[in-house]
């Protein structure tokens, strides 16, 4: 039995940057490139440094993605450090790209969150992963929560600014007690106005102005504010984990 099936006419369109240390970055692209296109005058680093040094000196090209190296760079992560990529870059069927710039920002995904406990609605709890293998500093890191109708940027109090190379930070309210013994890497102050709703969303950002420069988001419920498709609200006591490679 076949089917038919709508030709690819849209070009590819970056997925994910991972930097790689302070002088590579990994690009990760929504579907298969012609390799062939993905080379160093295709792509352009700009980085917030003025005094190094962001020419390409190397691409190397895989089915959906590329590693690019700029070895005498400064590479860091939020506003002025872009890769732009430009029309030249095509998918397997030719399709270019609409040539786009997208700010580097930190490899950080939300893991897991828990909204309430069965007991306690500020028993509450977002835990990060760093999926690069290079160690973060979170300083400057924002905080937000969606309640369904308005955006907070949640003033943090921070006991650790690093996360490890593939490992977790923890950020909780300063009365959260952990079950585990796990203690809080950063804190805030949960009030009836700040705090995870039943149909809402969190996420974090380089920037304290609502929806600008989001790192990672996750809507629950009925939230509008979402990543992708919404899911359902965790009963409480029970939290929202993300799937393993995703």
């Amino acid at each position: 039995v076949y089917t038919s099936v709508a030709e690819d006419t849209v070009g590819p369109v970056v997925q994910e940057l991972i930097p790689v240390g302070s002088t590579s970055v990994f690009v990760m692209f929504n579907e298969a490139l012609d390799t062939s296109t993905a080379v160093s005058g295709n792509f352009t680093l700009t980085t917030a440094d003025g005094g190094d040094d962001s020419s390409i000196t190397t691409v190397n090209a895989f089915v959906e993605g590329v590693q690019i190296d700029a070895s005498a760079a400064v590479l860091a992560t939020g506003s002025g450090n872009t890769l732009a990529v430009g029309t030249s870059v095509t998918d397997v069927f030719g399709n270019a790209s609409g040539g786009e710039t997208v700010t580097i920002l930190p490899s950080i995904k939300i893991s897991e969150v828990q909204v309430s406990s069965a007991s306690n609605s500020k028993q509450e709890f977002i835990e990060l992963y760093n999926v690069s293998p290079e160690s973060i500093d979170l300083t400057g890191l924002k905080l937000h929560f969606w309640n369904g109708s308005t955006d907070t940027n949640v003033t943090l109090t921070m006991f650790n600014t690093i996360i490890p190379a593939n490992g977790f930070y923890l950020i909780a309210p300063s009365s959260y007690t952990s079950g585990n013994g796990a203690t809080p890497d950063a804190t805030y102050t949960a009030t009836g106005a700040i705090q995870l709703t039943t149909n809402g969303a969190v996420y974090v950002s380089d920037s304290a102005t609502a929806d600008t420069s989001v790192i990672d988001l996750l809507g629950w419920g009925t939230s509008t504010k979402k990543e992708g498709t919404v899911i359902a609200a965790p009963s409480a006591g029970q939290s929202l984990e993300r799937k393993s490679g995703i």
